[in-house]
């Protein structure tokens, strides 16, 4: 039931063969206007639209003789269906036949083409139809192929149908030999040589181009490069960026000294080295939620900062920015100020505190 068919591939044949019959009258009812209208183009001058239009009707005549062969290759195949139906592989005197209505059925506008090349496969194999299909072992017919093909015609056949089409309308045109440098090559793209100058205005509007002067030359702006920057400059000393990054990162900014005092600094390096053990009472698992809370918060007070808090309420504390020493004059005059006291005395001022503020905290117990 799906496989090949010779009722369904003779019928075929024959319509093809009717269908290429309509397709080569159409094309050769269609070439005479267009060829009258190219005898119109050389008449005024046109000469490279008469070109690109002589290309079209060569490529109509190349089309035409392909499809006269691919007619006779299927009345060939249609009359030897008997025979294609009985032999299993394919006959050696049909293997040209078969293998060009293949290759021919996606290159053409014959839709019957295509249901003959199904049945032919159907018949041979898929391995068989892509043979055909790259023309292995030169099995297509060689002058199918050049009149099928999408190449452009030659320059040579180009002048030669338009001296043909001149002479047949009886216009006086004579090629320009120096134009066509490989006769054998496609004729080169159009430069505009023989479009007119102000067609649509007509030929007295044209003269003023002649008298017109040239526009000025197209200028491109330049930016001058300033080298202004030193290149010596410590702060673009920095490191070329690798082939993964896209942008330069700048470089570090130098950091500021610091403004608080020596004493300071001293207290943090001391209490690095021993930090008081806070021993917590079992009074705060009995305060409320709100204060056992507020005293979980409460942010770190320096050592130092509490005892000076302590000693001195009536005035807030505030320290000088002061200017940046040695540290060996910082020690020395840390030292000898009699009115800083020492770790010691700073702990024990802390200890006094924390006590009181665990006996105030009791006063809310319930």
């Amino acid at each position: 039931m799906f496989g090949f068919n010779v009722n369904k591939l003779k019928p075929n044949l024959k319509m093809a063969v009717h269908r290429i019959g309509i397709v080569k009258n159409k094309k050769a009812n269609a070439g005479i206007a267009v060829r009258r209208e190219i005898a119109t183009l050389l008449a005024d001058g046109k000469e490279e639209k008469a070109r690109i239009r002589v290309e079209g009707i060569i490529r109509d005549d190349f089309t035409v003789e392909g499809y006269e062969i691919l007619e006779l290759l299927c009345e060939l195949v249609a009359e030897r269906a008997n025979l294609v139906k009985t032999e299993r592989e394919c006959p050696y005197d049909m293997r040209e036949a078969v293998c060009t209505l293949i290759w021919a059925a996606n290159r053409t506008e014959i839709p019957e083409l295509a249901e003959v090349k199904k049945q032919l496969i159907k018949k041979y194999g898929q391995d068989f139809a892509a043979a055909a299909t790259r023309n292995v072992d030169g099995c297509v017919n060689e002058r199918v192929i050049q009149k099928l093909s999408v190449q452009p015609p030659s320059a040579y056949l180009v002048v030669n149908y338009m001296k043909e089409i001149a002479k047949q309308f009886k216009v006086d045109w004579e090629p320009d030999e120096q134009a066509v440098v490989d006769p054998l090559a496609p004729i080169p793209a159009p430069t505009g040589a023989s479009v007119v100058s102000a067609g649509a205005s007509g030929p007295s509007f044209a003269a003023l181009y002649a008298t017109a002067p040239p526009p000025p030359p197209k200028i491109v702006p330049t930016v001058p490069m300033t080298t202004d920057i030193p290149s010596d400059s410590a702060a673009f000393r920095v490191r070329p960026p690798s082939a993964s990054s896209r942008y330069f990162s700048p470089p570090p900014a130098p950091a500021a000294p610091s403004a608080a005092p020596p004493a300071y600094h001293e207290s943090q390096q001391h209490q690095s080295q021993y930090t008081p053990t806070k021993q917590h009472d079992s009074s705060y698992h009995n305060q409320p939620h709100h204060h056992h809370h507020q005293q979980q918060s409460s942010p770190y007070v320096p050592p130092h900062a509490a005892a000076t808090y302590n000693n001195s309420t009536q005035a807030p504390v505030t320290y000088a920015a002061a200017p940046v020493a040695p540290a060996s004059a910082s020690t020395s005059s840390a030292a000898g100020d009699s009115n800083i006291p020492d770790f010691d005395e700073l702990t024990a001022r802390f200890e006094r505190l924390r006590k009181r503020q665990d006996q105030d905290s009791t006063s809310f117990t319930f």
